[in-house]
């Protein structure tokens, strides 16, 4: 049996357990979000480099600098031949080590819920990202069950054995205009997922001019 905190600290647990989701959410959400190529990334939350992989192989990138807090998510993310263009190194997202405006354009995928201060690490996207530039994140739709492990948890709650409430959940109904200006959140989009993977994203400016919110494959 693996220990909820080992799929969160081993990459190869990970892998086994969330990898194929992840990367299929991660493609979804990089169709949704068709930003342009050859820009500079930074990845924050990394993890084993699931999403890395997307990343590099549908958007083209100049560069990827793609930080985690676990050493084994990172160790199992240099691993992936497809991320070889990435650099991996140890980072908080709330205090990333990057000057302001180095990058392009900023991703978090699926780690929002998990951060106690989800406002101040997209601000700290923010920071690091260039005026003009991208600032997008996108998590599971925990509000509405979805999740991979939806029906295993509704067979639980059928058994009378709920499962335990994630993370921060209350992160994943936050609207994109917490985390920007709020007279200047003036594009939102929401719709049915027509996936099977549903997700909510959202994405701001670096300037913090505009930003958008929906659900990916709709």
């Amino acid at each position: 049996m693996t220990e909820p905190g080992q799929m969160f600290s081993d990459g190869k647990t990970y892998e086994r357990m969330m990898g194929r989701w992840s990367k299929l959410a991660g493609r979804i959400f990089l169709v949704w979000l068709d930003p342009p190529k050859n820009l500079n990334w930074i990845e924050v939350g990394c993890g084993n480099g699931a999403f890395t992989e997307e990343l590099i192989a549908r958007c083209a990138p100049r560069a990827v600098s793609a930080v985690d807090p676990s050493p084994g998510q990172l160790d199992f993310a240099r691993t992936r031949p497809a991320a070889k263009l990435a650099q991996f190194s140890l980072g908080d997202a709330q205090a990333l080590p990057f000057p302001d405006r180095s990058f392009d354009a900023a991703a978090m995928a699926l780690v929002i819920t998990f951060i106690p201060d989800p406002a101040k690490a997209v601000a700290e996207m923010a920071r690091a990202v260039r005026p003009g530039g991208e600032v997008a994140t996108y998590m599971w739709d925990t509000l509405n069950g979805g999740v991979p492990l939806a029906p295993i948890e509704a067979a639980l709650k059928a058994m009378g054995k709920p499962p335990s409430t994630r993370a921060s959940a209350a992160a994943s109904g936050t609207p994109c205009k917490a985390f920007g200006r709020r007279q200047g959140c003036n594009r939102s989009r929401h719709a049915k997922s027509a996936s099977r993977l549903p997700t909510r994203a959202s994405t701001i400016s670096a300037n913090r001019t505009s930003c958008r919110s929906g659900r990916p494959g709709s």
